[in-house]
C-alpha cells in the first residue's frame, strides 16, 4: 500500500512516540482541530527530534485503512538545516 496524502501537517510539540492510534487521534482533534480521518498525513516527532512517526487515514475499497511509519535517526542526532539568508 502506498500512502498518499492530501496534506501533511507537522506537530510542533513532541509527543511519546510510543502513543497508539487512540491516542494520536485525539490529539489531532484537539491540539490540531482536525479530523483524523480526512486523508491528511501526520506527522510528530519524540522529545529528542530523533525519530518521527507518520500517522495517515486512507480510504480504500474495503473502507478505511490505518498506516503509520516510524522513522529513526541511525545517528542519534537531530538532522543539520540550513537557513536562507
Amino acid at each position: 500500500m502506498q500512502l498518499q496524502a492530501n496534506s501533511v501537517w507537522l506537530a510542533t510539540q513532541p509527543v511519546d512516540i510510543r502513543a497508539g492510534i487512540d491516542r494520536l487521534s485525539l490529539y489531532v482533534q484537539q491540539a490540531l482541530g482536525k479530523a483524523p480521518c480526512d486523508g491528511t498525513a501526520y506527522v510528530f516527532s519524540n522529545r529528542r527530534q530523533t525519530r518521527l512517526k507518520v500517522v495517515c487515514w486512507m480510504a480504500t475499497a474495503c473502507g478505511c485503512a490505518f498506516v503509520a511509519c516510524i522513522v529513526a535517526s541511525s545517528s542519534g542526532r537531530k538532522p543539520v538545516t540550513q537557513r536562507g539568508n
